[in-house]
């Protein structure tokens, strides 16, 4: 046991040098953009430290598969603008500007995002702050350097909450990884500057030890779990589906006997109740600062009535539609379906690009893999080679994440209320989910398994081709 805490503590700590050290590099990359030396140079060593932190934990091929995951956020970084395919980045700098001239009345900012909580812009203007007095590093470049760091962050819990699903490090497993690190709309989300990014960090730390609280019994992890769920309260409302998706687990727990009433409420779990209250308070203070500045309450859930019959949307898929058009398109801006909406802006966003026959390719892949995971699963489950548990941690975060786009677009009627960046985190999931349904088909012989590993290699590959030939 002592030899596992110290193998445990020495990964951790290679891991936190790896976070500093490359704090320091990453700075240093944003003060000098247009030095090809610096850049090639703080990069390769970035690439080999994270290399060498990462192998003793994941392995050599998992590690390697985050450096090239790296390399490849990279390209967007240097051949694309700060403002390219971005929501609201103009909103989010003046907010991080004010609260950077203001530190102390960080509640007074009134522009187009206020109704978000200030944590993450207090960070960001630090962080800022720092890249400019000691680096001279632009405001735009730094952000987009910290939205780098805290991405690469939730690639690596990602990879560790696959890890829990499966140690043997198969095909499955590097395919599941793979839809991670690669996902098409990855190279997007890496270096955008918005509250997101950093949502989506916590997200999946907190999903790794949610998982890793349930599957091993083990309190302390749930204490850690609950922490992150305060701190990720404090960054954005939308944490709130991390609330009902906890909340839900934990009352399944107590009703089957795995977790005890007199363990959920020891003073052991105090520090962790402490965080989540302080979230709580924290994310709805400046709501209730609004109110009491403008007499009424503000924020972004008023209908907008854009969208006709949203409810028979939402229950509705058009196939056709869906196939035969590759992008949302700015003609259906108003009226797509709710789900044909969703599905896209899970690979390319809400924008349009040029690259139309290969995105023809990928929605189909996308569809494909999606039904042929649902088919391994139910057949998993009838055959009683899958872990009820494993399957039903997955499909809970799915579910409930879904659920609370659904529900923002019925509360909004708005079609852009369905952009599935709002949780996209549930590529996580769905990637394990993934990995399941190809183990439980090769289990059982099924004759659609090589359809079903095409598939899943198809979605990340055809992504990396649609980006990459963007200049072509």
């Amino acid at each position: 046991m002592i030899y596992s805490l110290a193998r445990a503590a020495q990964l951790h700590m290679r891991c936190l040098g790896w976070a500093f050290v490359s704090c320091f590099v990453l700075l240093l990359l944003s003060a000098y953009p247009k030095v090809v030396a610096v850049q090639l140079l703080a990069w390769a060593f970035i690439a080999l430290f994270l290399h060498r932190a990462l192998s003793p934990e994941f392995g050599r091929r998992t590690s390697m598969m985050l450096v090239l995951g790296l390399v490849y956020y990279l390209y967007w970084f240097y051949y694309f603008p700060n403002n390219a395919y971005t929501n609201d980045l103009l909103g989010h700098l003046d907010y991080i500007t004010f609260v950077s001239s203001h530190p102390f009345d960080v509640y007074g900012y009134s522009g187009r995002e206020r109704w978000h909580p200030p944590f993450y812009y207090l960070l960001a203007a630090g962080w800022a702050r720092v890249a400019n007095i000691y680096f001279s590093a632009s405001l735009e470049s730094s952000l987009r350097v910290f939205s780098l760091l805290m991405y690469m962050i939730y690639c690596v819990y990602g990879l560790r909450t696959v890890r829990l699903f499966n140690r043997r490090q198969d095909m499955h497993y590097f395919l599941g990884c793979m839809l991670i690190v690669f996902w098409p709309l990855s190279i997007l989300m890496a270096t955008r500057i918005n509250n997101d990014v950093m949502l989506y960090m916590l997200w999946s730390m907190f999903f790794y030890y949610y998982v890793r609280w349930y599957k091993q019994d083990n309190i302390r992890f749930l204490k850690i779990a609950i922490m992150l769920l305060g701190v990720a309260l404090m960054i954005k409302t939308n944490a709130l589906s991390l609330v009902a998706i906890l909340g839900c687990t934990v009352a399944y727990a107590l009703r089957v006997g795995r977790l005890q009433w007199r363990s959920l409420f020891s003073a052991s779990m105090l520090p962790a109740y402490a965080m989540l209250i302080l979230g709580a308070v924290f994310n709805q203070v400046k709501t209730v600062y609004l109110y009491w500045m403008n007499g009424k309450w503000i924020a972004p859930l008023g209908r907008s009535g854009d969208v006709q019959d949203p409810l028979n949307r939402v229950l509705s898929f058009n196939l056709s539609d869906y196939l035969s058009r590759p992008y949302i398109g700015k003609k259906v801006w108003h009226q797509p379906d709710q789900t044909v909406y969703f599905f896209k802006s899970l690979l390319y966003g809400e924008f349009n690009w040029h690259q139309h026959s290969i995105a023809l390719w990928l929605n189909a892949s996308l569809l494909l893999l999606l039904a042929l995971t649902c088919w391994g699963l139910v057949s998993g489950y009838r055959h009683k080679t899958l872990e009820r548990s494993s399957l039903g941690l997955n499909i809970l975060a799915l579910g409930i994440s879904y659920l609370t786009i659904v529900l923002f677009y019925l509360l909004r009627e708005l079609a852009p209320c369905s952009d599935a960046r709002f949780v996209y985190p549930i590529v996580i999931p769905l990637a394990i989910l993934c990995m399941l349904s190809l183990s439980a088909m090769q289990a059982s012989k099924s004759k659609m398994y090589w359809l079903a590993v095409v598939s899943a290699f198809l979605v990340p590959l055809l992504g990396l081709l649609h980006y990459l030939s963007y200049y072509l």
